[in-house]
């Protein structure tokens, strides 16, 4: 219960990933609160992680739209007046395309959902946690981001400025006594990749993962509340790849 007292805000929390964050979050003893685009998946979560026996409350927003993130912040002051970590998770795919066949409605909505949305929330968030003195912020990239991903441009250059903002962020906040640092899951075994699986290209891409499998999202979660907690404390700025040993 290394987070008893402490409130966290999880976006994209509906599945996935973000929902395994929220659950692993709430084992440590957080108050979580619990945002998706839809109010049902954000409840479903909410509510899985009250029967952990923590509080919760889903904040349903569309997380790339500024005036929805602020709306989500004033819901969120109602549920705790605090906020001592934020886990920037939200984020849409779009492999398939290659750069040259890019639409721009293409290409604007996948850096609005998955850069647009982690500046937002950090500014909204960064003055919650100045007046404890204290706070986390985790933002969820991808090995897309480090590595390049063909195919994915869009998703790659999003994911590699996450990790950019990151680390100037935290820069900025170390002083503060906010730390911001970066997760890069490598092959999760996630929605997201659920329609590659028995292709050639996701066999192809495990050839390249030493552990020849696909990650679960709890592995990631448990890097992410271990990346909340005092234990990570002189962890600042970092990139850490949970992608079973595959190419950096």
């Amino acid at each position: 219960m290394k987070l008893a007292g402490q409130t966290a805000l999880v976006t994209g929390a509906g599945t996935g990933i973000g929902r395994a964050i929220a659950l692993a979050l709430a084992r440590e003893g957080a108050r979580v609160a619990v945002n998706a685009l839809h109010e049902e998946s954000s409840a479903r979560t909410a509510a899985e992680v009250r029967e952990l026996g923590v509080e919760a409350v889903a904040l349903p927003a569309d997380v790339s739209r500024v005036d929805e993130v602020r709306q989500m912040f004033i819901n969120l002051r109602g549920f705790a007046q605090t906020l001592d970590i934020l886990v920037n998770n939200a984020g849409i795919g779009g492999g398939g395309t290659e750069a040259a066949d890019m639409t721009d409605e293409t290409w604007s909505r996948l850096l609005a959902v998955d850069l647009d949305s982690v500046f937002y929330c950090t500014r909204e968030a960064i003055p919650m946690m100045e007046g404890l003195g204290r706070g986390r912020i985790i933002n969820i990239a991808s090995l897309a981001g480090l590595t390049g991903q063909p195919r994915s441009c869009h998703y790659a250059a999003a994911k590699g400025a996450v990790i950019g903002f990151t680390r100037a962020i935290a820069r900025e906040l170390a002083p503060k006594g906010i730390i911001a640092n970066a997760v890069c899951p490598g092959w999760i075994d996630t929605r997201m990749v659920a329609d590659a699986k028995g292709t050639p290209f996701l066999e192809h891409a495990l050839t390249f993962v030493p552990a020849g499998r696909l990650g679960t999202p709890e592995e990631v979660a448990s890097l992410v509340a271990y990346l909340a907690s005092e234990d990570a404390a002189f962890l600042v700025g970092q990139t850490f790849s949970p992608n079973g040993g595959g190419l950096i």
